[in-house]
């Protein structure tokens, strides 16, 4: 919600109304435990200083505790290199491995 609330308009109008119409449930991370994981990404310099928010959407779907994040963002998370280096440190700070994926790698297509 955070990332949302910084676009411009009309994408934030855009994303918000979406929220609205398939009435999602918004679930905010423990902001300490997100803050811990995104510095020891950092540190381990898994994606460069300027994309912190893409550490970031890691570690709030790590604290949250899901199976799999899909992402188009081929450079900085959804590629193998990434997704062990991500996966070390939650492991090792007590979390679950999560996988990272495309959204092709993820969405079913019916014939």
């Amino acid at each position: 919600m955070d990332e949302i609330s910084r676009l411009p308009s009309p994408y934030k109008e855009r994303f918000l109304n979406l929220i609205k119409e398939y009435e999602l449930e918004v679930i905010e991370p423990d902001d300490a435990e997100v803050e811990t994981l995104v510095r020891l990404y950092m540190e381990e310099r898994i994606v460069p200083s300027d994309v912190e928010d893409d550490a970031r959407h890691v570690a709030c779907a790590t604290v949250l505790r899901v199976d799999a994040l899909v992402s188009c963002n081929l450079a900085h998370l959804a590629n193998e290199w990434s997704n062990k280096r991500f996966n070390g440190i939650n492991l090792k700070e007590g979390y679950s491995a999560m996988t990272i994926r495309t959204p092709e790698e993820v969405i079913f297509y019916e014939d």
